[in-house]
């Protein structure tokens, strides 16, 4: 910088931005490399410290170095700028850094040896290839796409089909609107994670635990605090020791068949668990995927039905119908079900229509559940105003599905369509409009008001007077006259019709 001059053929912003490259181009500036700052600049060339800004902006302009915000200026590689030779070259120098996760490297690993008809892959969950139901989804796939023709193909709900969630509702016996189907259980734990996490809170999960897990909290920037597990599950007591030195937001657990001990939590520590998530006031992520596999043993029932209000649970079908569905669901109460569905609705906008056996007997762990018509009463729906009551179901699911047939094809018509009553059932009681009511009563109001102030002004302060007498005139049979009018006021209107006021003659003009 001591050789730059005033008053050359050169300007002085050209000869700084000459000296920094020339510096570049001997290998003294490595790429990657810190440049000194515009001010250090100016003071040591005796410059206007803009003149070392201008120096630096058409440096970046020609791609020579680049410049983060709060970090500084850099030197930008060569390779980058004049990867010409390969369109592609340049993306490795634009990129940040990725390095893949042991879970993907498995996740990929597992599927080649999937699909090989000779190798059982023990190093992730597939289930067999030749045990998957492809017939009977190809087949009730064609029916739901029948039933719903375009419908299928068009947005549906970000809470997912409701005739599916009515499906797991029963299945769990659950509140229909804390049921929200996902698209597989590894995006219900992202968007639990998602939720619940900010970067740098502490987290515990399991140790062992499922990679998947693993990798969504550090994709969400989570403090992992590993507790271990034995025969019995989770250490609780080791658990209720780091709540109190670490602010736990949540605890990511599998409570049933835990991946890949097996073990089930112990009723006994389930019960500890969920007294630590009162008092510490912190959420339980039960991840159920392996809930329903159980080949021997008693099953100690789902984790949520202890603590709605703190257990957030996660299923899919991946495991007994197929991971290729990519159908999932999330259990959760109060205000989390809607904070997870609103990031749902960030990643899907929608859930698909066409999900086979929608209103079918769904296979569960192996065998045919009936459908939820078959036990109306676990479905539970909350209360919603001016809402008609549960009504008994139709005798025959083939009915049920043709009423609901015309009921969706309406509803995304644009007009009403009435269910058809099933034979023996009695017809509805018809709904009442109340903010119609309201809205005449209040009118009503008004014009009673409005008759009193005018009777105000024509007969005093009192708005009604004595019971009439014999021989009064005017006023309809049985009608008061207004105080102040006397017997002899005419009280028609001019056109025949009998009323409270007399005729008012007109202000003479001045």
């Amino acid at each position: 910088m001591t050789d730059i001059q005033r008053g050359g053929s050169r300007s002085v912003t050209q000869q700084i931005i000459d000296v920094i490259t020339a510096a570049i181009a001997s290998g003294e500036l490595k790429p990657g490399d810190r440049l000194p700052a515009t001010r250090e600049i100016a003071e040591l060339v005796g410059v206007n410290h803009l003149t070392a800004v201008r120096a630096y902006r058409r440096m970046r302009e020609h791609g020579q170095v680049t410049a983060r915000v709060g970090a500084g200026t850099f030197v930008r590689d060569p390779r980058a700028v004049n990867a010409a030779d390969d369109e592609l070259e340049w993306q490795r120098y634009v990129l940040p850094p990725a390095t893949p996760s042991h879970h993907s490297r498995a996740s990929s690993t597992g599927h080649d040896q999937a699909v090989d008809e000779g190798t059982v892959p023990l190093s992730v969950g597939y289930p067999p290839t030749r045990m998957l139901p492809d017939a009977l989804w190809a087949r009730h796939t064609a029916d739901a796409l029948a039933d719903l023709g375009p419908v299928a193909l068009q947005y549906g709900p970000i809470e997912g089909v409701p005739a599916l969630r009515e499906q797991l509702a029963a299945q769990h016996d659950e509140v229909l609107d804390d049921v929200l189907v996902v698209n597989g259980a590894m995006q219900g734990l992202s968007l639990a994670a998602r939720v619940l996490i900010r970067p740098g809170e502490a987290v515990a999960v399991e140790s062992p635990t499922f990679m998947g897990t693993i990798e969504v909290l550090r994709q969400a920037g989570a403090r992992i605090v590993p507790i271990p597990v034995d025969e019995h599950g989770l250490d609780v007591d080791e658990l209720a020791r780091v709540a109190v030195r670490e602010d736990l937001r949540a605890v990511f657990i599998q409570a049933r068949l835990q991946n890949p001990t097996g073990a089930d939590l112990a009723p006994e520590r389930a019960e500890r668990l969920l007294e630590l998530a009162r008092r510490h006031a912190f959420f339980v992520v039960d991840d159920e995927v392996w809930a329903e596999l159980r080949f021997s043993g008693e099953d100690p029932g789902p984790l949520r039905r202890l603590a709605p209000a703190h257990v957030i649970a996660i299923g899919s079908f991946s495991k007994t119908l197929g991971g290729g569905l990519r159908l999932g669901w999330m259990r959760a109460s109060g205000g989390m079900i809607d904070r997870l569905a609103l990031a749902k609705h960030n990643d899907d906008l929608h859930s698909p229509h066409a999900r086979p056996a929608r209103r079918r007997a769904t296979p569960v762990g192996g065998r045919l559940r009936r459908p939820p018509h078959a036990h109306p009463r676990r479905v539970r729906a909350r209360p919603r105003p001016h809402a008609r009551s549960a009504r008994p179901a139709p005798a025959s699911g083939r009915a049920m599905d043709r009423a609901d047939r015309r009921l969706m094809r309406a509803r995304h018509a644009g007009r009403r369509s009435r269910r058809p009553r099933a034979p023996g059932r009695s017809r509805p009681r018809r709904r009442v409009d109340r903010p119609r009511q309201r809205a005449d009563r209040r009118a009503a109001q008004r014009h009673n008001a409005a008759t009193r102030l005018r009777l105000r002004g024509a007969g005093g302060d009192r708005t009604r007077g004595p019971a009439p007498r014999a021989g009064d005139q005017g006023g309809e049979r049985g009608t008061p006259r207004p105080a102040g009018v006397p017997p002899s006021a005419d009280l028609s209107d001019g056109a025949g019709r009998r009323g409270w006021e007399p005729r008012a003659r007109a202000a003479p003009s001045r």
